[in-house]
């Protein structure tokens, strides 16, 4: 079932984040969005067991036995509307559920916020945008993220995936949305592996502000390429340099500059 959200106009954080790596890959991603692949099946499962777990009796079937046979087949038709887990599956999902819930600081800004908020607004810098906000509330906004919830990883992963950008998106759609000049945002990291651990996250405003900074800037700028027709990708017509980042050498240490504050892991 196609979630509705993505047939609504504006640009997404999805779409900024491929932005950051080229034009050419941000238009490629809105003309071609990608098929759910096996971990992005997963990891709407997950979203839905944390977030909206009341919704799970009726739109989630377990099959235990082999996916083959008669009784297989007649069991998809009997369940065309519903997603179908393996019970290793339902096992894994209701473990994640439990653990966000035992962490009390998690459990407290999950139980503050509404769930799956939908926010759009228009501008006459980036036109038409919207966002799609785990938790929201007057006065939080919160991510569900499943990734390594150790301080070095989770802030390795987090560059690498561009969620100052998204999470900058999803605040300046919060401030607008309630006409406040800050919405106090948090990231709730938990592991998909057992034992599941979960780890909170504030995000300092200076990081917000800087997401979306980048954010409107690729969203700009993707405004100008649709005008020209012209979608550039990472180079045109450079010559880059080869050169080892500073984790590739032995013996130093990763530095990460993020919303101006310098983070080494």
């Amino acid at each position: 079932m196609t979630d509705p959200y993505f047939d609504l106009p504006g640009l997404s954080a999805s779409a900024l984040k491929h932005g950051a790596t080229s034009m050419l890959a941000m238009r490629h991603y809105i003309d071609n969005p990608p098929d759910q692949t096996p971990a992005m099946r997963f990891g709407s499962l997950i979203h839905q067991f944390v977030l909206e777990p009341e919704t799970v009796p009726d739109t989630v079937v377990t099959w235990a036995d082999p996916k083959r046979g008669k009784a297989w087949v007649a069991f998809q038709e009997d369940n065309q509307d519903r997603t179908v887990v393996t019970a290793d599956e339902f096992t894994t999902l209701i473990e994640i559920n439990r653990a966000v819930n035992d962490n009390k600081t998690a459990r407290d800004l999950l139980i503050k916020t509404e769930h799956e908020v939908v926010c759009q607004w228009q501008d006459s810098a980036c036109g038409a945008s919207k966002a799609k906000v785990d938790g929201l509330s007057p006065d939080l906004l919160v991510e569900l993220k499943t990734t390594k919830t150790s301080l070095g990883q989770f802030l390795k992963t987090a560059f690498n995936m561009n969620y100052h950008i998204q999470l900058g998106w999803y605040w300046h759609g919060a401030t607008l949305r309630y006409e406040k000049k800050h919405v106090p945002t948090y990231v709730i990291a938990v592991e998909q592996k057992p034992p599941h651990d979960v780890a909170v996250y504030r995000v300092p405003e200076p990081i917000l502000k800087d997401g979306y900074a980048q954010a409107k800037e690729i969203a700009c700028r993707y405004r100008i390429a649709c005008q020209l027709e012209n979608w550039p990708g990472i180079a045109e017509d450079e010559v880059l340099e080869y050169s080892l980042p500073s984790w590739a050498t032995a013996g130093e240490s990763t530095e990460l500059i993020i919303g101006g504050e310098k983070v080494e892991v």
